[in-house]
């Protein structure tokens, strides 16, 4: 499994509210994921959601299935987040 790390998602995407009851468990863990990275919370849950997506290799499977059957296809999480990551690094470079 690959590690799973926070980075900043510059890309503009457009967002939904997406509620959801979660064990107290999970929330405790949660918050302490977001004080611990010092980042927002809706910054981790993306984050993991992202991972958890790429991660899950029957999920992607489906993905492509559907995809070949969307003409243009949509791009999959991990694709988003690498273009946002090759923009940051690129602006990156430029600021120094």
């Amino acid at each position: 499994m690959a590690r799973f790390k926070l980075t900043r998602n510059i890309e503009a995407e457009d967002k939904e509210l997406f509620q959801v009851k979660l064990p107290k468990s999970l929330i405790t863990d949660l918050n302490l994921m977001v004080t611990w990275a010092k980042r927002e919370r809706t910054d981790v849950v993306t984050e993991m959601l992202r991972f958890a997506l790429t991660q899950e290799a029957d999920f992607q499977r489906e993905r492509k299935r559907a995809n070949a059957n969307i003409p243009g296809g949509v791009p999959d999480a991990s694709q988003k987040k690498e273009v946002a990551s090759e923009k940051g690094h690129v602006a990156a470079a430029a600021s120094k």
